[in-house]
């Protein structure tokens, strides 16, 4: 087995397995469904692609198999040509109910496995080194848009099923990097939203309660090496952005009901390092920063709204060898 076995909406086992022949030096992917009511299984042997007229060997899994809310399975093999060397992606879909398999070959290496949205949709990510490209895959279309730069993960769904994917680029003229991050429609395959940002990024979007996605940033001073962080708000409707100035390092990010974002951020760039609790306003931007005292610890919210940071601090007494420990649990709101 390449991993375990991974479940379906309805219930079907699928499973990953991968076999090696000596005598021909090729790897074989099979991937086998089991249907929960008879027991019947159905293998579905994944073969080589063509790359410049030899012939590759056959297909090695790439990650586990993901399966969607329609119980199609998906899973990104690679294969290597024995006689260049160079290796070629592909993503097969397996449709367990009408035995119907399909694969798409890839450009570039894939960044992370499938993902597949809550229609159906599915996302593989890969980049040739300067460019992404999102390889979408539904009922009705098979496209792959042409993004700037490499990508920062893999394709993000966010809550009303559109597809984020975010990318990092460098403008050799400018000489600083940029933060791209594109919305596609699920159903079209069409760019919606572009928002490019300075910076490169820290992972991909995350989503608050309210639908607006949030991006991390960050740029290096060239002269003394120090970190400049910000969070962006990008509102899905509009693309409209709102950008925030972090005092440090993001450690966490909790979300209030109402959207409000809390980003527990660590300074290095101080002696001693320091904490700091940002707090942005989902509707407005505003920001404000609140200072911590001693080495912060998890933010919860509680249900009045209010935010309650946890720290310590600490002594040594030298007298009897041992540290003396003090924690505060500071209210923000």
């Amino acid at each position: 087995p390449s991993d375990g076995v991974v479940l379906g909406p309805n219930g079907t086992a699928y499973q990953t397995t991968r076999s090696y022949n000596a005598a021909t030096n090729t790897d074989t992917t099979t991937v086998t469904a089991i249907n929960p009511t008879t027991g019947a299984a159905q293998t579905y042997t994944l073969t080589g692609i063509a790359t410049g007229g030899a012939i590759d060997q056959t297909a090695s899994p790439t990650g586990s198999v993901v399966v969607g809310p329609n119980d199609i399975a998906y899973q990104t093999t690679s294969t290597t040509n024995a006689t260049t060397g160079t290796t070629t992606y592909a993503v097969t879909m397996i449709n367990p109910n009408t035995g119907v398999t399909k694969t798409y070959s890839l450009t570039g290496t894939p960044s992370g496995s499938v993902v597949i949205g809550p229609n159906g949709t599915a996302y593989q990510t890969t980049t040739d080194g300067s460019n992404t490209k999102v390889l979408i895959i539904n009922p009705t279309i098979a496209t792959a848009p042409l993004l700037l730069g490499t990508p920062s993960g893999s394709v993000v769904i966010g809550p009303d099923g559109t597809a984020y994917q975010t990318t990092n680029s460098y403008n050799f003229v400018a000489g600083a990097y940029a933060t791209t991050v594109t919305a596609i429609n699920p159903s079209t395959g069409a760019i919606t939203t572009t928002a490019t940002l300075a910076g490169s990024p820290s992972g991909g979007v995350v989503f608050g309660p309210n639908g607006n996605a949030y991006q991390t940033t960050y740029t290096v001073n060239n002269t003394n090496g120090n970190e400049s962080w910000a969070v962006t708000a990008i509102n899905p409707a509009t693309g409209a952005t709102t950008t925030a100035t972090l005092t440090g390092t993001p450690l966490s990010a909790v979300y209030a009901p109402d959207g409000t974002a809390y980003l527990t951020t660590l300074n290095t760039n101080t002696s001693p390092p320091t904490y700091a609790v940002t707090v942005i306003n989902p509707n407005t931007g505003e920001t404000a920063t609140h200072p911590l005292t001693g080495v912060a610890e998890g933010l919860v919210i509680g249900p009045n709204g209010i935010a309650y940071q946890t720290t310590y601090t600490s002594t040594y007494n030298a007298t009897t060898g041992t540290y003396n420990y003090t924690t505060t649990v500071t209210a923000i709101g």
